[in-house]
């Protein structure tokens, strides 16, 4: 009698056997070189005037009666931090700058707002559960406002573009920057710059105590955070009448703070 074996030649599987990854393989026996996808952090953005849509353009009254539109605006949002059980999560990816004695690696993590964006994405974050606090920056941390990459990044926020707020004479960028209309029958036109390290604002929503947001993070999961930014704060208390130039951007930097709000 003869006896046959069939002997069969099992393949490892390369995939990512890191379960923080997004692309995590149940299925593989053996990692594989540099496959692994992370989560990342994208914030969508409401633009609103108080509790309805902003409309560019559009005819407002703030609380002292005064008419103006705003015609255009742009800002800048740093430093994202998500608060989780007490545990502090930050974005993991990072630039090379050029500072005075050499080169420094930073975090990367900058956002350019616009009214014709509604989707940002700061970057890579790992972590999970039920979020308590969302902190960031309305403006630039001092390394990056005043230092340049060390190899320009093509479409980054901070790089040379037509719409960068980078100052050429100053070597900094401004932190927001609103263009708006007043006056009678708006012939008036004006841009605000808020600039300076001393108007960088902290933004800090509580999302636990709202039972109307629940910010829930899974493992491996890609996330978004939806807000609101109320356009309305900048110019609410400001008398276009009597207040300097100066004095009306440095009420815009303060209202930032409170500026945003969480929203399902």
């Amino acid at each position: 009698m003869t006896v046959v074996l069939a002997i069969s030649c099992y393949t490892p599987i390369d995939g990512c056997l890191d379960p923080e990854s997004t692309n995590y393989s149940i299925a593989g026996d053996r990692d594989c070189d540099d496959c692994c996808t992370y989560p990342k952090v994208k914030l969508s953005i409401f633009h609103q005037y108080g509790d309805t849509t902003l409309i560019l353009e559009d005819t407002l009254v703030n609380n002292l009666g005064q008419e103006y539109s705003i015609i255009k605006f742009a800002y800048f949002l740093s430093d994202f931090k998500m608060y989780t059980d007490g545990i502090v999560h930050e974005v993991e990816d990072s630039i090379q700058l050029d500072v005075d004695d050499g080169t420094e690696y930073t975090k990367d993590d900058v956002i350019r707002v616009r009214r014709d964006g509604f989707s940002y994405e700061f970057g890579t974050v790992i972590f999970e559960g039920i979020g308590e606090k969302l902190s960031f920056n309305v403006g630039l941390p001092e390394i990056l406002n005043m230092n340049p990459f060390t190899t320009p990044i093509s479409e980054h926020p901070i790089t040379s573009d037509a719409d960068t707020l980078f100052r050429e004479v100053e070597g900094d960028y401004v932190f927001q920057r609103v263009q708006i209309a007043q006056g009678e029958e708006f012939k008036d036109t004006v841009i605000y710059d808020v600039v300076g390290q001393h108007n960088l604002i902290e933004v800090s929503i509580l999302v636990a105590d709202d039972k109307d947001f629940v910010f829930e993070s899974f493992r491996g999961k890609s996330k978004t955070i939806i807000i609101e930014a109320r356009y309305n704060m900048w110019f609410e208390d400001v008398d276009f009448s009597i207040m300097n130039k100066e004095e009306i951007e440095t009420e815009m930097a303060m209202k930032s703070a409170s500026m945003f709000r969480a929203r399902n």
